[in-house]
């Protein structure tokens, strides 16, 4: 018997998403650039980079894989950006789909909790906004049930994850806090 799916693990199914799940595409485009140098992205300079924000993960880029004297952080990001637009709408939407597709009563158990005002959801991602909305672009009215969404380059998040900074941030922004 398949387990009943709330609507509290239906969004943590999406937090997972917007964070892990994409997560692929940055890895892809970094080793993408470093084989043009003959580097690899390995997982302990991702692991350097991830939490970070843009310009200090891009200068750990660049300063840790010695091309900075070709490739300065602010280009490497220029780059990557031209690179994940093209990734972000069209491969994270296949999930997206699936999930819908696979579920949907979890949309319509989402709205009816939302007209109830009852889902006090949130949603973080350390993406910067522009990247948030390529990754999600195509399903706008998903995330728009959601209370609230808080992402890295907010103003108040001031350093990325693994700090709470965007935890906190998102907590305050409820009428009610959240026990």
């Amino acid at each position: 018997m398949k387990p009943e799916l709330s609507t509290k693990k239906v969004l943590l199914i999406l937090e997972v998403w917007v964070g892990t799940y994409t997560e692929k595409f940055y890895t892809e485009v970094q080793e993408t650039i470093l084989a043009r140098y003959n580097k690899t992205f390995d997982s302990s300079l991702k692991a350097k980079m991830m939490g970070k924000k843009a310009i200090e993960a891009a200068r750990v880029f660049v300063e840790e894989t010695g091309i900075s004297d070709v490739l300065t952080a602010e280009d490497f990001l220029v780059e990557r950006e031209e690179m994940l637009k093209t990734m972000f709408p069209t491969r994270a939407s296949r999930l997206i789909r699936h999930l819908r597709a696979k579920e949907s009563a979890w949309l319509q158990d989402l709205r009816e909790q939302r007209k109830a005002q009852v889902l006090s959801e949130h949603s973080t991602s350390g993406s910067h906004r522009h990247h948030f909305e390529l990754k999600t672009q195509r399903h706008g009215e998903l995330f728009s049930l959601m209370h609230h969404v808080v992402l890295g380059d907010d103003p108040e998040v001031k350093q990325g994850k693994p700090s709470p900074d965007i935890f906190l941030a998102a907590a305050r922004r409820f009428e009610v806090m959240p026990l």
